[in-house]
């Protein structure tokens, strides 16, 4: 069973977890190797993406702002593809984003009747 971590800093939960650390990891990872049975999402992938010194943001989040890519943007890419893995989980910090990546997600999986699974790894 191959299992996919996409995260800028924190590491896998064991060594079962491919790790990527970017949006273009994520992209090259899954064109070299295919969709994993699991990937794991986390919404923040660059500096540009913390809210230093404030809380998480409670409304919208500027993607067009920002110049690296968030996790939501590589859930985006797997949803266009068409290619959805079996499992997927977001463990997030970032609440709106988390949010963002598992409507996306869920509706991506109702759309091909696909069961999917969104708790905690």
């Amino acid at each position: 069973m191959k299992k996919l971590f996409l995260d800028d800093l924190r590491k896998a939960p064991d060594n079962t977890w491919e790790v990527v650390r970017s949006y273009k990891a994520f992209v090259e990872y899954i064109e070299k190797n295919g969709v994993p049975d699991i990937i794991s999402f986390d919404h923040d992938l660059s500096f540009e993406h913390y809210p230093f010194g404030e809380e998480y943001p409670t409304a919208d989040i500027p993607y067009g702002k920002y110049v690296e890519k968030t996790g939501y943007d590589c859930a985006k890419w797997l949803i266009e593809r068409g290619t959805l893995p079996k499992k997927y989980f977001v463990h997030s910090m970032n609440p709106v984003g988390k949010q963002n990546i598992e409507f996306i997600m869920s509706a991506a999986y109702k759309h091909t009747n696909q069961i999917h699974a969104t708790n905690n790894i």
